[in-house]
């Protein structure tokens, strides 16, 4: 979760009454725990390493205004090719539809090879299946949903790929196992995701939200 520090950033006054506000409160009382130093160490780090992928499980932008997305992916180009990093959209990304950029399409060539979710990517042996649990939520709650079509697809992904023998990771940024994030936090079908990687199953999953271990 990079929590990129926002640029400067206009007031409009459709935000006042929105979660944009409460979100401007909360960033002034956190942004220090999201150091830009720290996340360019940890860049630089992983890019020494010479990865054949990268995956980043949301929460790029603070509060889903339009000039955070177009800041976002300035620097997700600067990580790498975007066939070599996929995005999985976190809440803080669909804080609020007013204004953000509908479907997260400025980083439409990180989120997958075909618009839309869940999406499919072969990488050599590995199969990345991405989700997006990323939707807007009342005031005071960070869930996430997934929806029962993009469990149910993302399912026939996972077998297909196993059956084409493929190493498969599954990105989503709420986790998946329970205890890890209090209930307003959490995904709220948590445990149809559960039962469908019971039956597909699933070699790795990676997701973010829980800044705490």
């Amino acid at each position: 979760d990079p929590h990129l520090p926002p640029p400067a950033l206009p007031l409009r006054w459709a935000d006042v009454a929105s979660k944009r506000t409460l979100s401007r409160l909360a960033w002034r009382r956190k942004h220090r725990r999201h150091a830009r130093p720290v996340l360019d160490a940890i860049v630089a780090d992983i890019q020494a390493r010479t990865p054949d992928h990268i995956a980043l499980t949301g929460d790029l932008t603070n509060f889903a205004m339009p000039e955070e997305f177009a800041a976002a992916r300035t620097w997700l180009e600067t990580l790498g090719d975007p066939s070599t990093v996929t995005v999985s959209p976190g809440n803080h990304d669909a804080l609020v539809a007013r204004g953000a950029p509908a479907g997260f399409s400025p980083w439409q060539s990180w989120l997958g090879d075909a618009p839309g979710f869940p999406s499919l990517r072969v990488r050599g042996p590995v199969a990345i299946v991405n989700l997006s649990s990323a939707v807007q939520t009342p005031l005071h709650l960070a869930q996430g949903t997934l929806g029962r079509p993009q469990i149910e697809q993302a399912g026939r992904m996972l077998a297909e790929a196993a059956d084409a023998g493929l190493y498969r990771v599954l990105l989503v940024h709420h986790p998946v196992a329970r205890g890890v994030v209090s209930g307003r936090k959490a995904l709220t079908d948590r445990d149809a995701l559960q039962a469908m990687l019971g039956t597909s199953g699933a070699e790795l999953v990676l997701h973010g939200h829980a800044h705490e271990a």
